[in-house]
């Protein structure tokens, strides 16, 4: 096969590395959604608040926002030691679910302390999420890494829909535990924590048999001194190439993504409450629909990505999809409205986010990974993009709550009787901004930047290329020759190699005799001499004698 017609191959997924991943993907999405139903009837069961149930949803998000950069530098300092990291997270992780079990074993304040901290424990050992990303950037080709980051989306979406079954469970659990002499009650509520203990034990001893470390390359101690000296280039580099577009688009773009969704996932279960008389029941059936909706656009997505369909188009296609989406929520959740009208708005809105998860994060990875500066800090990398999702993730409900829902008194006193405040056009305005950005970056930088490599091919030295450069000066007129001048030059440049030259204008015998021994090479006189007589010879073996003229061979 010539080299021509070779053709860069994707590789495959390498789903075997992968699988403890996405366990522990499924661990943390089952761990969120079981938690989520009950946790405010736990936090009023304690004698708590709803500002107390505020605090303990906003803790999760928090301390996961600080602990990803945490993760993130060690993983990059450890030089890949992902199964440590993994190991502590999850152990974390499991310990806050044995301290959110136990709060019900103590009086009120203390009890909403310890829910509290096992919340936050539950937030540090969720931030691991940070370690997957950096992982796939270390064993998935990148052709396919949309679709590796796609399936690890897939599998929190199927975590999310079958967590529902294990809430049924967890609700007929009624028993004690007699433990040191101390009878421990086992409730719907509390046995939440128990639950979270086991799976992530389970995931504990999944990432001991089963994780495998990445390649990395060994370290080279003579190399060590030449790279702390680039340390110091590249740390000057380091805010610039931060803030390069290639960075900041796709880290906007995950930050509208979180914000959007958190739009639906706030606004939804009051404004289907008041629009349409939906329980608890019915915005559960609702969330579920929008799981499958999701879940169907993921596949769609994978399947894009494998028949080649560049990143940036399926990015794209996602943003166009998220400022429609969010715009028609703003327009169509209004009271009265039809479950048709209300759902229209959320299933085009979410599909735009596997659209765009998978090839943000993927544009993110190959634009560190071109950038001498960034490529040696995948994970803190990795890590800001996660606590750039962690930031929309705590702040975006706050001001929905208090800017963007109306209450029922608000909606029937309004003249568009909308349930949203026009605050809610934030979501189509972010996802806009981002799709501007994104366009730019496509096709107009990408294009400049292509161009400016074309002029540096072209200015590469070549075959062709004059080594000592163009010499300008006076064009110089060429006179008559003496016959035998011009035979001795023409006779050594066909033999010697030597090419022809210009000859200055001369007017006495001297510059004649220098010019002479300039034609010829910087030959001596004896040399000259014979080449005169060898053309003396050729000269007049010729028929006649020609009056040979410079201008006749220039």
């Amino acid at each position: 096969m010539s080299g021509d017609s070779v053709t860069e191959e994707k590789k495959a997924i390498p789903f075997a590395l992968l699988a403890p991943l996405a366990f522990v993907q499924f661990v943390d999405s089952v761990s969120y959604m079981v938690t989520a139903p009950s946790i405010v009837f736990y936090v009023l069961e304690n004698g708590g608040s709803l500002d107390m149930y505020g605090l303990v949803l906003a803790s999760f998000s928090f301390s996961s926002f600080c602990a990803k950069p945490v993760l993130g530098y060690f993983c990059d300092a450890g030089h890949g030691k992902f199964r440590t990291l993994y190991l502590i997270s999850l152990g974390v992780a499991a310990l806050g679910g044995l301290t959110y079990f136990a709060a019900s074993a103590f009086p009120s304040k203390t009890a909403l302390i310890l829910l509290l901290l096992g919340r936050i424990l539950g937030g540090v050992g969720a931030a691991n999420s940070t370690l997957g990303f950096t992982y796939i950037a270390h064993v998935v080709d990148k052709s396919v890494f949309t679709q590796a980051t796609s399936l690890l989306s897939l599998v929190r979406i199927v975590g999310m829909a079958i967590a529902p079954a294990f809430n049924v469970l967890l609700n007929d659990m009624n028993f004690s535990i007699d433990l040191f002499g101390y009878n421990l009650e086992v409730t719907p509520l509390n046995a939440v924590g128990l639950f979270l203990a086991l799976f992530n034990t389970i995931a504990i001893v999944g990432m001991i048999f089963l994780f495998v470390e990445p390649d990395t390359a060994p370290h080279d101690d003579k190399k060590g001194k030449e790279n702390d000296a680039a340390l110091e280039k590249q740390e000057s580099g380091f805010w610039a190439s931060l803030f390069s577009m290639e960075i900041v688009v796709p880290v906007l773009s995950i930050f509208q993504m979180n914000a959007n969704f958190q739009l639906i996932e706030t606004g939804l279960a009051p404004a289907a409450n008041d629009s349409l008389g939906w329980g608890p029941v019915g915005i559960s059936a609702f969330f579920g629909a929008q799981s499958i909706c999701i879940f169907v656009a993921i596949l769609i997505t994978f399947d894009l990505s494998r028949r080649g369909v560049k990143d940036e188009t399926l990015l794209l296609i996602g943003l166009i999809f998220a400022v429609i989406g969010n715009a028609l929520v703003y327009f169509l959740w209004t009271n009265p409205t039809t479950p048709i009208l209300f759902f229209i708005p959320v299933v085009v809105a979410c599909l735009g986010f596997p659209f765009s998860v998978g090839p943000t994060r993927s544009l993110f990875t190959k634009s560190c990974a071109k950038n001498s500066t960034l490529s040696t800090n995948t994970g803190s990398m990795q890590a800001m993009l996660s606590m750039d999702a962690s930031i929309a993730g705590f702040l975006a409900p706050g001001f929905i709550s208090a800017f963007v829902l109306r209450t029922p008194e608000q909606v029937e006193a309004s003249s568009d009787n909308r349930e949203l405040t026009a605050w809610a056009l934030y979501a189509p305005a972010l996802s806009l901004i981002t799709l501007a950005g994104h366009v730019f970056v496509t096709y107009v930088l990408k294009a400049y930047k292509e161009e400016e490599e074309d002029d540096e091919l072209e200015n590469l030295p070549s075959e062709t290329t004059d080594l000592l450069g163009e010499k300008k000066g006076p064009k110089h007129q060429l006179l008559h020759f003496n016959s035998r001048t011009q035979s001795a030059r023409l006779h050594s440049a066909s033999i010697m190699g030597i090419p022809q030259i210009t000859y200055d204008e001369f007017e006495s015998n001297r510059k004649h005799a220098a010019l002479r021994r300039k034609s010829t090479g910087g030959m001596n006189s004896a040399t000259v001499s014979v080449i005169q007589e060898a053309s003396e010879s050729l000269l007049a073996s010729s028929k006649g004698k020609p009056n040979y003229r410079a201008s006749s061979y220039v």
